[in-house]
């Protein structure tokens, strides 16, 4: 009897946490569909070389002086701006607005890292208006 319970018990979470991951992704979608543009690749590299990311990674060393956000936005039908909102830990450290000017486009922004600034970082695309788009995780010297 107990093992039976338990295996609900698993089942339950399980459901739970697909149907969480399936919400998340319609928000995203149904955020994207608001704007009228999605964004596709949404990369934290050590550097932008050629308009492309180099070093694209989810861990950097503690040293690191400076992070490019890439990201790649598509459908979009008129001149737009994106936002790009740097968080160490809870904290936004940077806000830097994008100008988008076609249906299929490459940005970037940039954020120097000063010392002691290691732990977890994330990086959201919003509209202009606030609505996020999209994020990207990544962790400095841990």
């Amino acid at each position: 009897m107990k093992t039976h319970i338990t295996w609900l018990a698993l089942l339950a979470l399980v459901l739970t946490l697909g149907f969480g991951a399936c919400d998340s992704k319609n928000k995203d979608e149904s955020a994207a569909a608001d704007v009228g543009y999605t964004v596709g690749d949404l990369f934290v590299a050590a550097d932008i070389a050629e308009k492309e990311p180099v070093g694209i990674s989810e861990h950097f060393f503690a040293d690191t002086e400076k992070l490019y956000c890439f990201s790649e936005i598509l459908g979009a039908k008129e001149d737009v701006v994106i936002k790009h909102r740097w968080f160490h830990g809870a904290e936004m450290v940077s806000e830097v607005a994008l100008n988008i000017r076609g249906s299929k486009w490459r940005t970037w922004s940039s954020k120097t890292i000063g010392p002691g600034m290691t732990g977890d970082w994330r990086v959201q695309v919003t509209s202009e208006d606030g609505k996020v788009l999209k994020e990207t995780s990544f962790v400095i010297g841990q």
